[in-house]
């Protein structure tokens, strides 16, 4: 009778296991996939496609679609959302956990880090004071120790408008430096159902960071626009070398009562304490900002791109050389939208290897569909001197608006 129980709970054992195998296989089957939609996936070149999913609590599968294959690792180590899963990343996971996007982000030999800058509002006086406080992780990179700092940022703006500002962080001769852009009383400006984000005034301040005594001194301050001359920060913000650069959105009114938008490249030398100003004379119309940017080498393009067609999207790329502020190119490109009756934006570019490579998002426009339902991700590679379409492939069918795909360098 024993030996039967025992043979009994021997077979249910291994009956256990065996089940218990099989859902793990199945529960660890990918059903991620690319779908090569035109041309050949080798137009990739040095380029990978990377995304992370969340399935659960415990469980994160990390992608790469190179031009030869696709990688996936079950319970891979999460990064923050929207930032690129590669490598150096993945390894920095517990500095980057607290920042949206990785332009906030420094670096040089000794550490690295990032800055995020708040404002406060002292409303307890007769004018309301706008202030700022920086607060700074930093990595030391021999001991790999990370520090938070929480610097009050000294120059307070007194005024009772609200503000909007952008920053970016730089080391410089191991000094630590914020370049902040903010707004003034920004307010939309309405004429003929023609809208603008003009304001009052605009100004660049750039601050030392001392981490030591966790203290802030302004360096440079330039006002940016007044009253008769409207601007408004734009949405770039990069820094390259030993120069910080920022976008302006310039208002000029028309004689029919219509405003014309310019872009200016603002040049901040951390060597020579000056800035440098220069028109962006790109082809886009009818555009409050620039949309994108792209770093490639000692080149920099700028993106924007018009949604208004359906069946496709058009592309506005202007290419400049930091180093002589030379123009290299100015064009204009098409990608064929997949499922027309979708709503399609670009949601990540790079350019690089004389190819502008593109993810793009479509998702029906229908108010009934819940925001967080699915919609589908295509990579597109485009040939910069021919215009041409090398290769659309869907990245992924079935994929929540949680999931953010990135391009990357092959070797990340």
């Amino acid at each position: 009778m024993n030996k039967r129980l025992s043979k009994i709970v021997l077979a249910l054992t291994i009956g256990l296991i065996a089940t218990t195998s099989i859902y793990l296989g199945i529960s660890n089957k990918s059903n991620q996939k690319i779908v090569d939609i035109k041309g050949n996936r080798q137009a990739l070149e040095g380029m990978n496609i990377v995304y992370q999913e969340n399935e659960g609590m415990y469980k994160t599968k990390s992608v790469k679609i190179s031009k030869d294959n696709l990688e996936i690792e079950n319970y891979a180590k999460e990064v923050p959302y929207d930032i690129p899963s590669t490598k150096e990343n993945i390894k920095d996971r517990d500095l980057l956990k607290n920042i949206s996007y990785q332009e906030q982000t420094y670096q040089d030999d000794k550490s690295k880090g990032h800055v995020q800058l708040n404002e406060n509002y002292d409303d307890y006086s007769s004018v309301v004071q706008h202030q700022y406080t920086a607060y700074v992780t930093d990595k030391n990179l021999q001991t790999n120790e990370i520090t938070s700092y929480e610097i009050p940022i000294k120059a307070s703006i007194k005024d009772d408008n609200e503000t909007n500002y952008t920053s970016v962080a730089i080391k410089y001769q191991g000094n630590l430096y914020l370049v902040v852009n903010i707004d003034i009383q920004p307010n939309y400006i309405s004429k003929e159902e023609e809208q603008i984000h003009a304001s009052k005034e605009c100004l660049i301040n750039v601050y030392k960071l001392n981490l030591e005594n966790e203290s802030s001194e302004q360096i440079f301050s330039q006002k940016m626009s007044d009253k008769e001359k409207l601007a408004s920060i734009g949405n770039i913000t990069f820094s390259h070398k030993d120069k910080v650069y920022m976008t302006i959105n310039r208002y000029n009114e028309l004689e029919n009562k219509k405003y014309e938008t310019k872009y200016d490249l603002v040049e901040y030398d951390l060597k020579t304490n000056k800035i440098n100003i220069r028109e962006i004379p790109t082809s886009i119309k009818n555009q409050s900002s620039l949309d994108d940017y792209c770093i490639d080498g000692n080149k920099v393009s700028f993106m924007s791109y018009d949604y208004d067609k359906k069946v496709s999207t058009d592309i506005y790329k202007l290419t400049i050389d930091l180093d002589n502020k030379k123009i290299l190119s100015n064009d204009k490109y098409t990608v064929k939208n997949e499922q027309s009756s979708f709503i399609s934006n670009v949601a990540k570019v790079k350019v690089a290897n004389n190819k502008i490579y593109l993810i793009t998002q479509q998702y029906p426009d229908d108010d009934k569909i819940n925001s967080s339902q699915v919609y589908t991700q295509y990579v597109h590679v485009i040939d910069e001197k021919t215009k041409e379409t090398l290769y659309t492939g869907k990245v992924y069918e079935e994929i929540g608006r949680g999931v953010e795909a990135n391009i990357v360098n092959e070797e990340i």
